[in-house]
């Protein structure tokens, strides 16, 4: 995209600070010729790139840096003219092969360093079922999916979204309406400015204020901690959206995404620099588009660092060629000065070029926390860094482990625990249904079945006698209660009443 070429600044900024150091090509002032070869995955346009090298070397060019995305077909043809390639951009895995590619390196980490941490964080959390949108990148695509193939996760589904702009956001939403009933986990590799329409579009659905999905975003630019309050406004572009009412919706949908970003910046003077990088992306010869309000609020892409790092070690290898005696041109002994070793890069810290000339990738996963350092009464969310990828000591190119910068500050998770990959009973409740069917299927299970239909019957029938004799027992109590209760009486009539004088005469005849 237009915005991204705003990284090219970097070459003629990196180029006046070698010529201004008095300890880099003494006595030599640094050139640079630029050529736009589009992109060069294209065979059409390989060809393209192959006769505009071509027409460098022969007007003196004795080292080059670029391309863009794919540059096999380039970094062989150096080779064979042992002439330096350094890349700052090309993800390309085939020229991570010093045998052939001998006078080849980069300072961009190459897809399989990325996919290295992508994996790790996959697995930290057992998210073995997941969802592709991914920008048209062969690298990525490739290398990418057979890194997740290999480390037993699956690929559900791949989309590809490519130079993205707000008015494309009906993909997205097609990507979300054809996949969202059957993935809980989202991996999505593309420009932030997407990433927040891809959250949108989820949100439309409500899908992530129940914490049952998440996103792991592949982000390569640059984490800014004075915008980690806003990180999901676009101020150059939201407010003149229709449904820019949706910025709540999407700010607490970020709870759900986690971004795998380059370390941190530690250059203080980063900032100031990037000023500089825009400067000169707008004057001959990229004069790229500029916008006053764009160009403030855009993030500088990491690239802009790579490219200038690229130029700086190329400087130095062929300063201490110079020293030695030997000939600068000579692309397989600057090479001998690049690789196994680290240099000071822009961002701050040192990075390594391995034995291949790729350099090892510094990666960050940040997440929005409560913001300890706000002030007020309510709770602030920012996006801050949590995570970061450790290997092992005697590592021999396996998936580094997941851990958290600080153990007291994890994950806020919208839900009670992190998402899960498959639902309990899978996406459509296939899961629970075969457990029950197996049980149905089950010899043994149905013997067990009828064995304890028999004994719970004769429960029954003993616990309905032993009810009945109760009955029977109260009711016989309860009636001899009533007899001993009961006061005897004799009717009137049935009394014989005896005269007093005849009881006289007796007793007098008696006497």
């Amino acid at each position: 995209s237009k915005i991204e070429q705003v990284v090219l600044g970097a070459l003629p900024l990196a180029i006046a600070t070698v010529n201004s150091d008095p300890n880099l090509l003494p006595g030599i002032e640094m050139k640079f010729l630029a050529a736009d070869i589009g992109r060069s995955n294209a065979d059409s346009l390989a060809a393209l790139g192959i006769r505009i090298m071509t027409e460098m070397r022969d007007s003196g060019t004795v080292a080059f840096i670029g391309p863009d995305d794919s540059c096999r077909s380039e970094a062989l043809v150096a080779a064979a003219w042992n002439l330096p390639l350094i890349s700052y951009k090309c993800e390309d895995p085939e020229v991570s092969d010093s045998r052939v590619y001998y006078t080849f390196a980069r300072t961009l980490p190459p897809t399989s360093k990325i996919s290295k941490s992508v994996v790790a964080l996959l697995r930290a959390f057992s998210w073995t079922k997941i969802v592709v949108v991914c920008e048209t990148r062969p690298a990525w695509s490739e290398k990418l999916k057979d890194y997740l193939q290999n480390y037993g996760i699956t690929v559900m589904d791949t989309f590809t979204v490519n130079d993205y702009i707000p008015i494309f956001e009906s993909k997205l939403d097609d990507i979300v309406t054809a996949t969202y009933l059957r993935t809980r986990v989202y991996l999505f590799v593309g420009e932030h400015i997407a990433l927040v329409d891809f959250v949108k579009c989820l949100q439309k659905r409500r899908l992530l204020y129940t914490g049952d999905y998440i996103i792991v975003s592949v982000d390569d630019k640059i984490y800014d901690p004075q915008r980690r309050i806003d990180i999901t406004q676009r101020n150059y572009i939201d407010p003149y959206l229709p449904d820019r009412n949706m910025s709540q919706d999407v700010k607490f949908g970020f709870r759900s995404v986690l971004k795998l970003t380059p370390t941190h910046i530690i250059n203080p003077n980063f900032k100031e620099v990037c000023e500089r990088i825009k400067n000169y992306s707008v004057r001959p010869p990229f004069c790229v588009p500029y916008h006053s309000e764009i160009f403030k609020t855009i993030a500088m892409p990491i690239q802009a660092a790579y490219l200038y790092d690229a130029v700086m070690i190329y400087a130095r290898a062929a300063t201490e060629l110079l020293a030695e005696g030997e000939d600068p041109r000579n692309g397989s002994a600057i090479l001998s000065k690049i690789r196994n070793r680290s240099y000071h890069s822009l961002q701050g810290y040192d990075v390594f070029i391995d034995k291949n000339g790729d350099a090892e990738g510094n990666f960050t996963v940040v997440s929005l926390l409560d913001d300890e350092e706000t002030n007020g009464t309510f709770k602030i969310l920012s996006m801050q860094p949590v995570g970061y990828f450790q290997y092992s000591d005697n590592d021999t190119g396996g998936i580094p482990r997941f851990r958290y910068i600080n153990p007291k500050r994890e994950i806020q998770w919208v839900g009670p625990e992190p998402p899960r990959a498959v639902p309990e009973c899978g996406f459509t409740g296939e899961l629970c249904r075969d457990d029950v069917d197996e049980e149905l299927d089950d010899p043994s299970s149905n013997i067990n079945d009828w064995r304890d239909w028999r004994l719970q019957v004769a429960l029954l029938a003993a616990t309905a006698l032993v009810v009945v004799a109760a009955v029977f027992a109260f009711k016989h109590y309860r009636y001899e209660q009533k007899l001993a209760c009961i006061l005897w009486k004799i009717e009137l009539k049935d009394l014989t009443m005896i005269p007093s004088d005849v009881s006289d005469s007796c007793n007098e005849k008696s006497v």
